[in-house]
């Protein structure tokens, strides 16, 4: 806010002059250490497609869906303003302290880029690039901003640590490239044909996913399941086409973001964070996604023929019994026309029930 931001100006102010020395050599050790981290990073062996980002530690996002953030912590208040270059960081806030790879540490300013993970970045971990799309609008106070950001790419966490002064979750990360370029089969090498496994090859897979995601929409569709009238068509917008056959991991990845989707639909088990920790074996990605859609797909089924079988005819006698209760209550006089009245009523509900057994 601004009062933080004006306190936090007329610290460092107070900083200065009461220790002048102490605390300009306090902001020169800084960016000496941050230089000399920044300086081993570059000389690693992390080679093209790597980069430094902030994280927000969230639910597990994919590829291509939207989420809507409502930012309220500090941290990552800071980091979306510096992705979306609206101010620049003052002294001695939220992290801000003056350190020449900065850049590097948490991205370009302005890059309307940061990573979203399901846990803290460990190294061997995945997660999502994701980019801010649109305008973000924040609240007069400064304390709040709504954001909505779109999956970007996948990637792969070398190292992870906190920032001391924002206890924001920084990382370095590599981005995977094999569900952009490989073949249906894995990192690894394996294609499911003579690798020994149990089961359907990458191939078979991929080759059936199709079918199985046409049969699981449908089911969504027949048993009403959808939030809103017409969420999978947005869904199926916002992802954008089914990629090729032979990008196995890509079609893995887009399945799940199907039924997955954002908002959840609640008829599928959670997988993203499964699809995303098997990232490098293209067959088990399938495996995941193909068995959680057939799984779902075979809930929403039975449950369909429970409401159509068991529910509505046991309502229906619920019906007829309080209609035979109220019936013989009545006065004798009109009985008999009320009882013809309630028996035309309790046909056609039977009727009716037959029809929904079907």
């Amino acid at each position: 806010s601004l009062v933080c931001a004006a306190v936090a100006r007329m610290f460092a102010e107070l900083l200065e002059v009461s220790f002048g020395v102490a605390y300009g050599k306090r902001r020169e050790e800084d960016a000496a250490e941050a230089a000399a981290r920044a300086g081993a990073e570059a000389g690693g062996d992390e080679g093209e497609g790597t980069a430094g980002l902030g994280v927000f530690v969230l639910d597990p996002i994919l590829p291509g869906q939207m989420l809507d953030l409502n930012v309220f912590e500090p941290r990552y208040l800071e980091m979306v303003r510096r992705c979306l270059d609206d101010q620049p960081p003052l002294p001695g806030y939220l992290g801000s302290r003056s350190r020449p790879a900065e850049e590097e540490i948490l991205g370009e300013r302005g890059s309307r880029r940061f990573a979203m993970m399901s846990c803290v970045p460990t190294a061997g971990r995945f997660g999502t690039e994701v980019e801010i799309v649109g305008d973000a609008r924040e609240n007069s106070v400064g304390n709040r901003m709504l954001v909505r950001v779109r999956g970007v790419r996948v990637f792969e966490v070398l190292d992870g640590h906190t920032d001391n002064y924002s206890g924001l979750w920084e990382a370095s990360v590599r981005y995977v490239t094999d569900y952009d370029t490989g073949e249906v089969e894995g990192a690894d090498g394996r294609d499911g044909d003579g690798d020994g496994s149990d089961g359907p090859t990458a191939q078979e897979l991929s080759r059936d996913l199709d079918d199985t995601l046409a049969s699981w929409e449908a089911a969504v569709l027949a048993g009403g399941w959808e939030r809103r009238h017409g969420q999978m068509d947005r869904v199926r917008t916002s992802l954008g086409p089914l990629p090729d056959l032979h990008r196995g991991a890509a079609r893995a990845l887009w399945a799940a973001a199907l039924i997955n989707p954002l908002p959840g639909l609640g008829v599928a088990r959670e997988i993203r964070h499964h699809v995303l920790d098997a990232t490098g074996d293209a067959r088990e990605q399938l495996r995941i996604v193909t068995e959680a859609a057939e799984e779902s797909r075979r809930l929403m089924v039975d449950k369909a023929r429970f409401t159509r079988r068991v529910f509505w005819p046991v309502v229906l006698s619920v019906v007829v019994v309080a209609a035979a209760a109220i019936v013989a209550f009545l006065p004798p006089e009109d009985r008999f026309r009320k009882t013809g009245q309630a028996a035309g009523v309790v046909t056609a509900l039977f009727f009716f029930s037959g029809f929904c057994s079907l």
